[in-house]
């Protein structure tokens, strides 16, 4: 029964329970990334195989382009939030630890544009210096390529 409450919480709310925004800056991913490893979710739609092939993609943020291994926008938005660690572990199915993150509140950004798009690094999860792009059960974790901000 919980299980359809929460569900029906997600569909009326828009967000998660436990995700919030925050007045933090998406400015922090502002900047080139590189793929540099992978975590595998509980349930994951991709094969180790398939995961250890996106090693190396790049990613290049800016306030007025996105670019992701070949998908682009031209028009981004960049909202902030913030999760509990239990709420992320229910959405996710892997706690936070386990992608190192540990935190009281595990910060984001989720990256929009016009239309209709979706893709890697549209949700991205920041700690400090690296930051996580979870993509059909695997979280990828990104590292800067550009020296910094």
């Amino acid at each position: 029964m919980w299980r359809a409450v929460i569900i029906g919480l997600v569909l009326l709310g828009g967000a998660p329970p436990g995700c919030a925004e925050r007045p933090a800056t998406p400015g922090a991913v502002f900047g080139e990334w590189r793929v540099v490893a992978y975590t595998s979710g509980f349930v994951s739609a991709m094969s180790d195989a398939e995961a250890r092939a996106w090693v190396g993609r790049t990613a290049t943020y800016a306030p007025s382009r996105v670019s992701w291994h070949g998908t682009t926008c031209d028009e981004p938005t960049f909202t902030p939030g913030t999760w509990t660690p239990g709420a992320f572990s229910v959405h996710y199915q892997i706690r936070p630890s386990a992608l190192g993150l540990e935190r009281e509140v595990v910060e984001t950004v989720e990256v929009g544009c016009p239309g209709a798009w979706t893709a890697p690094g549209s949700f991205l999860i920041l700690d400090g210096e690296r930051m996580f792009a979870p993509w059909d059960g695997v979280f990828f974790e990104l590292r800067r390529s550009d020296g910094g901000a």
